[in-house]
């Protein structure tokens, strides 16, 4: 998203969503750095039971007043996630990752993933450079490739100035 005379301008829709996780399902899943929920309806229908995780306790409250009981509002970083180990079947990452605490991040990632688990991501490209975050925290499919080592691409998907990536966890 983008800010255009105060407001929020979004440059994605919810349907990518269905583009990335077409013909799956899962039992537990969750939407990591999710913000006020924008993607939040569309994962419910790929997941029986959604976690919608954010650092910051205003998003949190914008989802649990937008989605009540259908989803788990969580307030928690991503460096320290309030779950079991091996408790998630899939997490969605949507223009979050590249401001967390990478190497944290993906340890926490890993820890909560169950074996075989996926990891769906969708972010800014590196050279698309009228509007989003800075350049250089930007992160490219190869470092998100070296990041999550131990995980196999399932699906890569090109959504103009962003991408997507669906990984599998292989090890572990």
């Amino acid at each position: 998203m983008h800010f255009h005379r105060r407001k929020v301008v979004r440059m994605e829709s919810p349907d990518i969503v269905d583009r990335i996780l077409e013909g799956m399902r899962f039992e537990r899943g969750m939407d990591l750095g999710c913000g006020d929920g924008f993607f939040c309806e569309s994962l419910l229908k790929y997941v029986k039971e959604l976690y919608c995780v954010d650092a910051d306790g205003e998003s949190v409250e914008i989802v649990r007043s937008r989605y009540g009981d259908k989803v788990k509002a969580v307030k928690a970083f991503a460096e320290e996630l309030p779950f079991e180990d091996s408790s998630f079947d899939l997490v969605f990452m949507a223009n979050s990752f590249h401001d967390f605490d990478r190497e944290r991040a993906r340890a926490e990632v890993d820890r909560v993933l169950k074996p075989n688990g996926y990891v769906a991501v969708y972010d800014w490209k590196k050279d698309y450079l009228t509007v989003g975050p800075p350049p250089w925290i930007r992160m490219s499919e190869e470092d998100y490739l070296r990041t999550f080592s131990g995980y196999e691409l399932v699906r890569s998907l090109d959504f103009g100035h962003h991408y997507a990536l669906l990984l599998r966890k292989t090890k572990g």
